[in-house]
This record gives C-alpha cells, sequence and structure tokens, in this order.
C-alpha cells in the first residue's frame, strides 16, 4: 500500500509542478487588446498615460496617440500631453518606450481592419551597449 501512496505523491508533485511553470510562464506575457476603429483606447505605461485612437488607411493604421504624465508632469497639474499621428504599415508595430522599461506597443493587423495594443515591461539595455 504504501507503494501506491507514493507512487500518487509522485504524480501529483509533478502535476503541481506542471500547473505552476505554465502559470508562470502565462503570467510573464502581457495580454493584447484588440482596438477597432474609430475607438478610443486608454493605457497606463509606466508613468505616463496614453490615449490612442486609429482609423484605416491605405498601406496601413492611421494612429493618433496622445502621451502625459500621469501626475501632471514636472509643471503641475495644468501640463499639457503630446500628440502625434502616424501611419503603421500592415503587419508592423509602434513601441513607445518610458524611462522606468514600460512599453506600449501598437501593432497594425494584418489586413489593417484593427489594431492589436499591449503594455508590458521590457528588459533594460545592458549598460555600455549600443541599441
Amino acid at each position: 500500500m504504501s507503494r501506491i501512496l507514493r507512487t500518487i505523491a509522485g504524480v501529483s508533485v509533478a502535476a503541481v509542478t506542471v500547473v505552476t511553470c505554465s502559470a508562470i510562464g502565462l503570467a510573464g506575457e502581457p495580454e493584447a487588446i484588440d482596438v477597432k476603429p474609430g475607438k478610443g483606447l486608454s493605457l497606463d505605461v509606466g508613468p505616463k498615460h496614453t490615449m490612442t485612437y486609429f482609423e484605416p488607411k491605405e498601406g496601413g493604421c492611421g494612429l493618433t496617440v496622445v502621451i502625459a504624465a500621469k501626475e501632471g508632469g514636472v509643471t503641475g497639474l495644468e501640463t499639457p500631453g503630446t500628440r502625434f499621428s502616424v501611419t503603421v504599415a500592415k503587419g508592423a508595430a509602434l513601441q513607445i518606450d518610458t524611462t522606468d522599461s514600460h512599453t506600449a506597443s501598437f501593432q497594425c493587423a494584418p489586413e489593417g481592419d484593427h489594431l492589436h495594443a499591449k503594455v508590458f515591461t521590457r528588459e533594460p539595455h545592458p549598460k555600455g551597449k549600443a541599441s
């Protein structure tokens, strides 16, 4: 009987290990947000806040982003954000990096009819190496 219990215990430990490793792997992968044309998207990216929308354009996604400090920036709460508009080619992505290793990625779908957005923490650049 003790042999059967040892076998069950061993299988149980293996099962818990597999589930734990899978959960850790999934936790590190950022969740992509599907963005439809003309719909706004608000994201916190480290110390910054973004407001984004896009419209399909010839050859890609016409993306407009406003970036501002979450806490009002250096000059106070009235600090305005920075707005820029770009066309992201179909299948390509635009990344916005903050100073604290946070990144927002906006990827235009291959068809150009929707956008995938996600926020993640990137690996810092090794000191002394140019990117």
